[in-house]
């Protein structure tokens, strides 16, 4: 299984991340997108990259914080689904109800 990343391209409630500038933000961290694409969630648009390997809890916070995100989600090649970023906990256990695939 593929690693599957959602991260949304609100900040502060304002759509203001492109695509573009978040894959430089996982690029940054050794994170390359096999395939991507934008979906609408209940909330936001964001955007779903099937990535070459996951995140780490360390460069998961990074790219959370890069981009302003409080958290970003993402199911790793083993099916298991996180939430990484500097509010991860208070968005509580990750909930694949609203995880968004390709």
């Amino acid at each position: 299984m593929t690693p599957v990343i959602n991260i949304g391209l609100n900040v502060k409630g304002v759509e203001t991340l492109t695509p573009l500038k978040v894959l430089e933000a996982l690029r940054a961290v050794g994170i390359e997108p096999a395939r991507f694409g934008v979906k609408q969630s209940n909330t936001e648009k964001t955007l779903v990259i099937e990535a070459r390997k996951a995140l780490t809890e360390e460069t998961g916070l990074l790219v959370a914080s890069r981009l302003e995100q409080d958290a970003i989600a993402q199911v790793d090649s083993h099916g298991h689904g996180e939430l990484f970023g500097p509010k991860a906990k208070e968005w509580g256990p990750f909930n694949p109800e609203y995880f968004l695939t390709l």
